[in-house]
């Protein structure tokens, strides 16, 4: 595999660890989706690898979307850099070997919508989940959340920011496995080991067939997520919103 900046790989007994660095909180960035994307398209290629896992190194999973290119977003380039982040998520998707997210610590924003492009998820029993990005003044977050999660609880995630559990969401389907701390990477490896010993032309079949009308909604969702979005950039609100968050206040919207 290639080198990357952000993302490391190695391959033992056919599973294969595609492993994200950025610190401190591994915040993704353009570059790093850009890396996401060519990753995955690369992996899904790799003759002997019959099993992923997309874990993180540091305290948590994926920390969301890199706020100061948020705030760097305009009406002009919004559209193409959420095609990069479309891009690096269906990448995840569409890989076709099957991917197993590593959860340890928190998985926000855009890092909840990673670990549930992936078709399998183990967290660890602390970890927890959260769809923010309303409080920037971003619609976003919901695409890939409503297929796997009811729609309520997305709507309660999306609109009050607030995280929720891992073990939630596992009552909810969502997550496939909870466990402590010290056994998640090798509870993680033995579901690895079990799906990578089946027959692998089967395994492919399996992901074509399952995925194609799941995923065509997915990105369907996504780029109206983008439309609604674009249409906030540049105003009073979002301004409002990103200067909040940087000097770790309440927002505050007029009547």
């Amino acid at each position: 595999m290639k080198e990357y900046r952000f993302f490391t790989c190695k391959t033992e007994n056919r599973i294969a660890q595609v492993i994200y660095e950025r610190p401190p909180v591994n915040a993704m960035n353009g570059e790093a989706y850009g890396e996401m994307a060519k990753v995955f398209e690369e992996i899904s290629n790799e003759r002997g690898v019959r099993c992923v896992i997309l874990r993180t190194k540091g305290r948590g999973f994926v920390g969301g979307n890199d706020v100061d290119e948020i705030a760097a977003h305009t009406r002009e380039n919004h559209s193409a850099y959420q095609e990069v982040v479309g891009a690096a998520v269906m990448a995840v998707k569409n890989c076709k070997i099957p991917v197993i997210a590593m959860v340890q610590g928190y998985a926000i924003g855009s890092g909840m919508l990673i670990a549930l492009a992936c078709d399998l998820v183990v967290a660890g029993e602390k970890a927890w989940f959260a769809l923010p990005e309303i409080s920037l003044g971003i619609v976003a977050g919901m695409s890939f959340a409503m297929n796997d999660l009811p729609e309520k609880l997305v709507h309660y995630m999306c609109l009050t920011g607030n995280r929720v559990s891992a073990k939630e969401l596992w009552n909810h389907g969502a997550v496939n496995l909870v466990t402590n701390a010290e056994e998640l990477e090798q509870k993680t490896l033995e579901i690895a080991g079990k799906v990578a010993g089946q027959p692998p032309r089967t395994v492919k079949s399996y992901k074509e067939c399952v995925k194609k009308e799941y995923n065509r909604r997915s990105e369907e969702f996504f780029r109206m997520e983008t439309a609604y979005t674009r249409k906030l950039l540049e105003t009073d609100e979002k301004k409002e919103c990103l200067q909040a968050f940087y000097e770790k206040r309440t927002a505050v919207f007029p009547d």
